[in-house]
């Protein structure tokens, strides 16, 4: 997501490119709820005729705050800008919660980073959301990101079938009053500089040798391989 409260050059620069190619036009930010829509047109609004905070577009971690299209106007480069609410996509883990339940898989500031050596039958569980085991014959050291208040833990992996199916306080990503998810059971061989997502979650990169991973996640949840967002894990 963009931020609107401390913008560089870097990013003030695109943010000018970006209104010289809309001048003139009507433009509907339109996609996926939380994915950053509403701080895109903040941004290009901001300092906009000194524009007041209640004049801006109302941006939250929860989904659902935009409820209908709003407009707004950059009357130095005949620019119209429409909000939409955001499409859900149905297969991101938040689209199972509540809209406060969802607010809390995605990260306030930064991401939340944990380099772990996990053993042969040995698990990380994902904020009682999920969890990853590895099924190779050797150790394998992983990389795991998901938000500050999802809580990583790696255990054994029949504990961590057991956290799983209590969802205790201490490890639940999801407020207390919803249930625990449904889970179904996937395996993957995952290669060095490749990911396994767990989408609308976080995901674990590979360090060095290929894995074989038994993944339980909730029933639905979109979970798949990619080429890893940050390339190969350094020694």
């Amino acid at each position: 997501m963009l931020s609107t409260k401390k913008k560089g050059p870097a990013i003030t620069q695109k943010l000018s490119e970006l209104k010289k190619l809309l001048q003139g036009k009507k433009v509907t930010a339109m996609g996926a709820a939380n994915v950053g829509k509403t701080s895109l047109l903040t941004a290009l609004l901001t300092g906009e005729n000194k524009a007041e905070a209640d004049q801006l577009p109302t941006i939250s971690k929860y989904p659902g705050t935009t409820q209908g299209i709003i407009s707004w106007q950059i009357p130095s480069q005949a620019i119209t800008l429409m909000d939409t609410p955001g499409l859900v996509p149905g297969r991101r883990m938040g689209d199972l919660l509540s809209p406060q339940g969802a607010g809390r898989l995605l990260p306030e500031n930064k991401l939340q980073v944990k380099l772990w050596e996990v053993l042969p039958q040995g698990a990380v569980i994902l904020g009682g959301l999920g969890g990853v085991w590895n099924y190779s014959a050797g150790a394998r050291t992983l990389l795991f990101f998901a938000a500050e208040a999802t809580t990583l833990h790696r255990t054994q992996g029949k504990k961590a079938e057991q956290l799983l199916a209590e969802a205790p306080e201490w490890l639940r990503a999801f407020p207390r009053e919803e249930q625990p998810p449904k889970f179904e059971e996937q395996f993957y061989t995952v290669q060095p500089g490749e990911d396994l997502y767990f989408s609308g979650l976080g995901w674990v990169a590979v360090k060095k040798e290929e894995i074989r991973v038994r993944v339980l996640a909730p029933v639905g949840v979109e979970v798949g391989i990619r080429p890893s967002l940050i390339g190969m894990i350094p020694d």
